[in-house]
């Protein structure tokens, strides 16, 4: 499996109403390469049954969203997130409350 299937494999086990971060995916995997899960991310070939838009940044921030750190593509992050349940406050997610921890 490559990394890019491991990645996505990972992002289909996050449940409803939760995110996870690329710090947790790389904790799974048992790498420390944010940046190639991120690149990973932005061409995930089927964002609509793997939901890349759960994947934040680990300070809470959304973070980018299909190659793309600004306009539609974070609104409609955003709105995905929301469509959740996820509450956005002042532009963060709030861990404690949401993150997705896998089973190593």
């Amino acid at each position: 499996m490559t990394l890019a299937e491991s990645i996505y494999k990972l992002c289909k086990q996050i449940p409803k109403g939760k995110i996870s971060t690329y710090k947790e995916l790389g904790k799974t995997l048992n790498i420390k390469a944010y940046q190639a899960i991120g690149r990973a991310l932005k061409k995930n070939p089927d964002p609509e049954n793997t939901p890349c838009f759960k994947i934040i940044k680990s300070n809470g921030e959304i973070g980018g969203y299909a190659g793309k750190i600004t306009g539609k593509k974070i609104e409609e992050k955003i709105k995905r997130l929301k469509s959740e349940g996820i509450e956005i406050k002042q532009g963060k997610i709030e861990l404690s409350k949401y993150l997705h921890r896998f089973d190593n």
